[in-house]
């Protein structure tokens, strides 16, 4: 047995640690042998020279002298430093206080000594001993040892061989500390710096860390750290169990997760931690929890412009590295610029014709805090050529920038500083919008449309310019006509639209949607104001009751006389009675007397759950479920004995490419049916959002031909689904305009 005499890197010649090690080599010299991965071996004995004592924060007291709390290895103090050379895995080495200091998920952390040095340590072990748990504390442990070195990461001191503990330096605390008041950018700025140094080594071997979040960045010797690597992903190949994440399931923190997270945590990369960085921010700066899927967005300034291109939904057009994180936070801090000057570096070679520097503008437009400025002296400069080319190119920047107008109007009560700013920027959207209908580009139409109708609103705009609003509406048809009416119902219409319900010209759709907003600003500008009597008491609402009614006395005389017209043609017993076939329920032309969702709700919470959908612009028949529309869990897909009977159903359809059904059950058939559509398997060709739908939807494979979304409400005990065949509609999208409120 050979005794090893350590030197750490100390002011102190005389301060050393004696201790006795397993097998050692000649050649090899202490030091070399205690830092080497091979010296994790057993320690038999440790003592400590008198000058080694420690505070039980892990700093040396003063009486040691000067030097003896010098950082001895990648940010540690002298002591702990000693408690990672003589690492050997006895959990007889730590003493735990009696109170934890954190718990939750897997695991509980103490405080903890280290008997050997006096050490103060935290000491984490697992609460139980699954499979799961102990591969997350191993990769905990694995991921610390690797990157450990870096000062941005937290180190593992020792550890249990069987993984069910291990021990770190204990921390000050969390980045929660930035959510007591508004912490100033640079102290931002420094957390965002260190969390992105930490990552960049790991990131280029190819580990992904899946769960940053403020518990996760925490506050050790001055600096930030990210700590907890157990939701992380080892490099491609060496997974040890592929199954333990599942596709499909919701991973990591809600709300700081990235959207593709949710879809598949195998496949994510990089951009999935720079989502993260970007919702920590947005937490830091305004306070609040982020939303799921939801980018927390701060009011304004450079951070704002930062946050929204580290949290695009889509990690393809996401800031795809730490590299490129730090090169815009320091173009948005250290070298300023305007954000106009910079789009007009790059009109000379739009207006060249290059088709890159065009889709390049767009989206620094939509990646940054557009301004009045930028748009006024730059997108309001390209011709209709360069702004078709864009929509052509890239509808979802385009889609983006019409986005970042309306906000800045909302923002600002005005579309620009100067007089007319919101005419031009109507003409523009104008534009935008023709050639989102020649393009096909629907999902465009509805975000310019919106806009559109938005700006229109405000006084500032000219009688020219509601003109030519008025011609854009009047010359609307086919599925255009859809779109805007959908949009249409969401909005007060301004006086100056009053003669368009009646007119010849205007398409149906627009002229239903415009219609009801019409009826009851007739009665003083108010919506509600048709609802009250002359005493200015409320009157029930009876107009939709009254409808109903006479269409059901009409319908009843039909049947009548229908019956009355099929005794004479058919007396009883001619043959012709049955040998025909029968008229199917789906092709009666009075099956379908509900003319939008809700009228089929049998309850306040159904009716809730379904009533946005009355929006939708294309309903022709809505009635009760049966067959696979009866959300039993049988569909064409997946066909079984059994299945679970709602209490009620019910579907609309558009009779062309869309089907939407609702049910509600008791609570055994819930449990029954909710697996069979949530399980089910993904279609073949998803289109834009169905490929990572935020949590709680799933996208999946109805029959061969046709793509389904579920979504639910556990609590009432309610299931939606949207069927389609249409390769051009994305169902996510889709339900996001209609989703429950």
């Amino acid at each position: 047995m050979l005794v090893n005499v350590c030197r750490l890197a100390t002011k102190r010649p005389d301060h050393l640690v004696i201790a006795d090690i397993g097998p050692w080599s000649p050649s090899s010299t202490g030091t070399e042998v205690a830092r080497s991965e091979a010296d994790r071996l057993p320690v038999r004995r440790i003592r400590r020279l008198p000058l080694m004592s420690a505070h039980a924060n892990g700093k040396a007291s003063e009486s040691e002298g000067p030097g003896t709390d010098d950082v001895a290895g990648p940010g540690l103090t002298s002591a702990l430093e000693v408690v990672r050379l003589t690492a050997r895995g006895s959990r007889k080495d730590f003493a735990l206080d009696a109170r934890p200091i954190a718990g939750g998920g897997q695991a509980t952390v103490f405080g903890a000594v280290h008997k050997p040095t006096g050490a103060r340590v935290a000491f984490k072990r697992l609460d139980w001993r699954s499979p799961d748990a102990l591969a997350r504390m191993r990769r905990e442990v694995e991921a610390a040892r690797l990157f450990g070195g870096n000062p941005h990461v937290l180190p593992v001191l020792d550890w249990s061989r069987s993984y069910d503990w291990f021990v770190m330096p204990l921390a000050d605390g969390t980045a929660r500390v930035l959510a007591e008041e508004p912490p100033e950018s640079a102290v931002v700025r420094a957390l965002v710096t260190a969390v992105c140094e930490a990552l960049r080594e790991p990131h280029r071997k190819g580990w992904i860390h899946r769960d940053l979040k403020p518990d996760n960045v925490l506050r050790f010797a001055g600096r930030w750290v990210v700590a907890d690597w157990g939701l992380g992903r080892r490099p491609r190949g060496q997974t040890t169990d592929p199954r333990r994440t599942q596709v499909g399931v919701q991973f990591g923190t809600e709300g700081f997760a990235a959207p593709e997270l949710a879809v598949d945590a195998h496949v994510a990369g990089p951009p999935a931690d720079i989502y993260s960085i970007g919702q920590i921010v947005g937490w830091a700066l305004k306070g609040t929890w982020p939303q799921p899927n939801v980018p927390l967005l701060p009011p304004s300034g450079p951070w704002r412009a930062i946050v929204r291109a580290a949290t695009m939904h889509d990690p393809h057009r996401r800031i795809g590295t730490v590299d490129e994180l730090l090169s815009m936070v320091a173009a948005e801090f250290d070298a300023p610029a305007e954000l106009a000057s910079r789009g007009g570096r790059l009109l000379p070679a739009v207006r060249a014709g290059d088709r890159e520097a065009l889709v390049e503008l767009f989206r620094l437009a939509a990646r940054s805090d557009l301004d009045h400025d930028f748009f006024r002296d730059v997108l309001v400069a390209l011709d209709g050529d360069r702004l078709r080319a864009a929509v052509s190119a890239d509808p979802q920047a385009v889609g983006e920038v019409v986005r970042a107008i309306r906000l800045l109007d909302s923002a600002n009560g005005s579309a620009g500083r100067e007089p007319g700013d919101h005419g031009r920027a109507i003409t523009w959207l104008l534009a935008i919008a023709g050639h989102a209908e020649s393009l096909a580009q629907w999902d465009l139409l509805d975000e310019v449309s919106d806009a559109i109708l938005h700006l229109n609103a405000n006084e500032q705009v000219s009688p020219e310019v509601h003109g030519e609003v008025v011609a854009w509406l009047t010359a609307a048809t086919g599925t255009a006509a859809s779109v805007i009416a959908a949009v249409l119902r969401r909005y007060t219409p301004r006086p100056h639209l009053a003669g368009l319900a009646d007119g010849g010209a205007l398409d149906h759709r627009i002229r239903l949607a415009l219609r009801p907003r019409l009826q009851a600003e007739s009665a003083g500008g108010d919506p509600a104001a048709a609802d009250e009597d002359h005493t200015g008491k409320r009157r029930p609402v009876t107009r939709r009751a009254t409808l109903l009614s006479a269409i059901g006395v009409l319908a009843a005389v039909l049947i009548v006389i229908g019956t009355l017209l099929s005794n004479v043609s058919n007396p009883p017993g001619d043959p012709s009675e049955s040998s025909g076939p029968s008229i199917a329920p789906s092709e009666n032309p009075l099956a379908g007397l509900p003319g939008v969702p809700s009228e089929l709700a049998d309850s306040s919470s159904m009716r809730a759950f379904i009533e946005a959908w009355d929006l939708y612009p294309s309903w022709s028949r809505c009635r009760s479920g049966s067959g696979d529309t009866a959300l039993t869990g049988n569909f064409p897909a997946r066909r079984t004995q059994g299945g679970g009977l709602p209490v009620r159903s019910s579907y609309c359809t558009n009779d062309g490419n869309l089907t939407v059904m609702f049910a509600n059950y008791r609570p055994a058939a819930y449990n029954e049916v909710a697996p069979a559509y949530f399980d089910a398997a993904p279609p073949v060709q998803p289109v834009g959002g169905e490929k990572t739908p935020p949590p709680g939807l799933h996208v999946f494979a109805w029959s061969p031909t046709q793509r389904a979304l579920v979504w639910t409400d556990t609590e009432a005990r309610l299931i939606g689904v949207a069927v389609t065949d249409s390769p051009r509609t994305d169902l996510v999208e889709l339900w996001s305009r209609y989703r429950p409120r």
